[in-house]
C-alpha cells in the first residue's frame, strides 16, 4: 500500500511531494484523523472534533462568568477565529447558546 501512495506522490508535478516513510501512518476510516487541529471526517469534510468544541464551549462559559483573565480571553478569541475558519456553524451554535454579545465581546478583546 505504501508503494501505491509513493507512486501517486511521484506523479504529481506540482507541488512536489515526497513521502516521508518515518512519518507515514495508515489508519482505518473508523479512526479519527487529525492534522494541525483539524479533524477529517469519513465523509471528507473537515471539522474541529467533539473534544475541541467541548473545550471551546467551556472556555466561552468561563469567559461569560468572568473567570478568565484578559490574556486567556485574547487566546480564546484566536481559538474562536480558527474555529470560525474551519467550522463557522459551530460559532453560530455558540452565539445561540451564550448570546451574540458574549462572542462579540470575546472577539473585541483580541486586539
Amino acid at each position: 500500500m505504501i508503494d501505491v501512495v509513493a507512486e501517486a506522490a511521484r506523479k504529481v508535478s506540482y507541488p512536489t511531494l515526497e513521502l516521508n516513510r518515518d512519518k507515514t501512518t495508515f489508519v482505518t476510516a473508523a479512526r479519527r484523523r487529525t492534522v494541525t487541529g483539524i479533524t477529517l471526517a469519513n465523509q471528507g469534510i473537515v471539522g474541529l472534533g467533539h473534544d475541541r468544541k467541548r473545550l471551546l464551549s467551556a472556555k466561552v462559559h468561563r469567559a461569560l462568568l468572568g473567570k478568565l483573565n484578559n490574556e486567556s480571553v485574547r487566546k480564546l478569541a484566536g481559538e474562536l477565529a480558527f474555529a470560525n475558519a474551519v467550522e463557522p456553524q459551530f460559532i453560530k451554535w455558540l452565539e445561540n447558546k451564550y448570546g451574540q454579545q458574549t462572542i462579540t465581546r470575546i472577539k473585541r478583546l483580541k486586539a
